[in-house]
């Protein structure tokens, strides 16, 4: 992908240069052989003008696309969801199903091939006369000038997927569902249909493992992959519906440690964008509360060169790797209110360029940027309540030109810096703030009950404590009062908990050590998880949890040698190891007026919270852990509370 867009930066400058003319003959040198074909296309729509157009608008930017062909991931795309099905399973273990079946996945198992080079006159003529006949035949196309119809709804492609004719296939599967649903003109109740039909079939989600684009035909059956692949599904499905839509990003979520996020968007008759995430947002729709997302900086997606991309503004320079994109467009406008202008004054005269960072687990990276004007750099439409920082993009590493800072909701800016004449002592109890995904999960604690028995089927059981109240992600140790001794002990899933435990200890008169036997319990995990079974809830693992198969009535527990009494039980929900750790070795790191992060120390934790005294107030700071885990989040201190950014 870098030596592609090289490449593909040394076309855009040279276009970028010439006339729109001379853009679409330097596309039919680089079509090379298969020159003719294009030029079919062009002989084909000479008496139609704008048809014509729209071919020469697909010709001058083909040279930038192509193709990732692998006869072996032909395999993996059209299999990977039907081996999730059928194992019960995702991710890691569908990868290496299909590695057994099929062979491994390599970069020498794909094949670049540019359109422009294989490209047939007929897919393209057919591609736009397919493309013309929904934007003039659909009630809202009307709405949609040829500028937008051309950047969404004529582009024959997405990404690096295989060339595919999908237009007719796609249109015939889902105009019927508009046909019998659809009782208005409405872009986004059309939208909703869909939606709502998507929906009643499983997505199979891929979060780990990065695959080329899985193109219209695996998708239109087969619902599994990333949301940048649910994202792409949508597209197909409007683009042969007529409906003007898109994709809209985030490079880096700005109080997360993930690099990005894609959702699509739909254009109204008002001319209203309208988010949608399929299976999640519905369009029309608001997230869930607690669920939302920060996104700071929004781009768009485009099929054609953006000629104020940052490449083509800055030519043969270094430019940071996520902002290295001709196709991309920031449209932060479109969602955020233009509060008050972040004006950042220039330290460095030889500069042209300043950037503005966002956070992601241990460095700033750039999301956006401005020419620098009157020995100034000005920004606008930011997301507020969150830390930002501007700087330069000097030997290809960030340079702060500013002291972080936060936009907040009322327009005020809060710079943050040191302030070493008053110190403050910090009790830090975390490293990352609390997951969105906890918002779902926290649920499941309630009503698990904690029982003793005699007959391994707990039919005599004596239930000792049941968790009444929606617990946090730390550990809970409660005293029994019980005096009858046992030989079977569990933890017994609440209602729709899915025995999602991580870590149970049962104790015993006057012993510090845990009470010792053979794992008892529910069979399997979901989707056949090996990691999340029965066992991990005795593993001493505080990360691992078990997820049964079953909603309710799933539980784990021990057997024991000889009955005993149980005087203490330990337990710690599903959590995501970011509490403080007994034993685990931490640094506090502190912003300074260097702009560099500065260390306060190391100490080993000996109790599940940490104490620095004499620390400088009123900056960021950063709690690393030296023994384990990547999640990291920068904070604030304030009234004695870690705040999160």
């Amino acid at each position: 992908m870098k030596n592609f867009i090289l490449t593909l930066l040394s076309i855009i400058l040279f276009s970028c240069q010439s006339s729109d003319e001379k853009q679409l003959n330097d596309a039919l040198i680089f079509a090379g052989e298969n020159r003719s074909e294009l030029e079919k296309v062009l002989k084909h729509f000479e008496k139609d003008s704008l048809k014509l157009k729209a071919a020469k608008f697909l010709i001058e930017n083909m040279p930038f696309y192509f193709a990732y062909e692998s006869e072996l991931f032909d395999k993996y795309r059209y299999n990977m969801y039907k081996i999730a099905l059928e194992n019960e399973c995702f991710d890691d273990e569908v990868i290496k199903i299909a590695q057994k079946r099929f062979g491994i996945l390599s970069n020498s198992s794909f094949k670049k091939v540019y359109d422009a080079h294989v490209i047939t006159a007929d897919y393209l003529i057919k591609n736009i006369d397919m493309s013309f006949k929904v934007w003039r035949e659909k009630p809202w196309g009307k709405y949609i000038s040829f500028d937008e119809f051309c950047e969404t709804i004529l582009p024959y492609r997405i990404g690096n997927e295989p060339l595919e004719n999908w237009r007719e296939i796609y249109y015939n599967r889902y105009q019927p569902l508009l046909d019998s649903l659809l009782t208005d003109n409405v872009p986004v109740k059309a939208c909703q249909i869909i939606f709502d039909h998507i929906k009643q079939k499983t997505w199979v989600f891929n979060y780990k493992h990065r695959l080329p684009n899985l193109g219209a035909s695996a998708l239109l059956d087969n619902r599994y992959g990333t949301c940048e692949d649910r994202c792409d599904l949508s597209i197909y499905i409007m683009r042969s519906l007529g409906l003007s839509g898109g994709v809209d990003f985030i490079i880096q979520q700005p109080d997360k440690m993930n690099k990005g996020h894609s959702w699509n968007y739909v254009t109204d008759t008002t001319g209203k964008q309208v988010q949608f995430e399929l299976y999640d947002i519905r369009p029309g729709s608001e997230p869930e509360p607690g669920t939302e997302i920060k996104r700071g900086i929004i781009y768009r997606k485009c099929f054609s060169v953006q000629k104020n991309s940052l490449p083509v503004v800055l030519r043969n320079k270094p430019v940071p790797p996520y902002l290295n994109n001709a196709f991309i467009k920031n449209v932060s406008n479109l969602y955020f209110e233009e509060k008050y202008p972040i004006i950042i004054p220039n330290k460095d005269k030889k500069e042209k360029i300043l950037y503005l960072s966002v956070f992601d687990n241990k460095n700033w990276i750039p999301v956006a940027w401005t020419q620098i004007k009157n020995n100034e750099g000005i920004f606008t439409h930011l997301e507020s309540e969150i830390a930002y920082i501007a700087g330069y993009y000097q030997n290809k590493i960030f340079v702060p030109a500013s002291d972080p800072f936060i936009l907040r909701n009322n327009g005020k800016i809060d710079y943050l810096k040191p302030d070493y004449e008053h110190r403050q002592n910090m009790t830090l109890t975390r490293k990352h703030s609390t997951p969105k995904w906890w918002f779902w999960f926290k649920e499941r604690t309630l009503n698990g009950k904690f029982q003793g028995a005699n007959h391994i089927d707990f039919k005599d059981s004596v239930t000792l404590y049941t968790v009444t109240h929606e617990l946090t992600m730390t550990s809970y140790t409660v005293d029994i009062q019980e005096s009858k001794k046992f030989k079977y002990l569990r933890y017994l899933s609440g209602t729709d908990g899915y025995c999602n435990i991580a870590e149970v200890k049962f104790y015993t008169d006057n012993d510090d050590n845990p009470l010792k036997g053979d794992i008892i319990g529910t069979e399997g995990s979901f989707r056949n998880d090996p990691s999340r079974t029965k066992k991990s809830v005795f593993d001493n693992d505080l990360y691992s949890f078990y997820d049964a198969k079953e909603a309710n009535g799933a539980w784990a527990g021990i057997s024991l040698e000889k009955p005993q009494k149980v005087t203490k039980i330990y337990y710690l929900f599903r959590n995501d190891d970011n509490n403080i750790r007994i034993g685990d070795t931490y640094e506090l790191m502190y912003w300074s007026e260097a702009g560099k992060w500065e260390s306060t120390g190391i100490i080993i934790a000996d109790k599940e919270q940490l104490t620095y005294k004499d620390i400088p107030s009123g900056t960021l700071y950063l709690l690393h852990n030296h023994s384990r885990g990547n999640e990291e989040r920068i904070f604030t201190y304030e009234n004695c509370t870690q705040i999160w950014w």
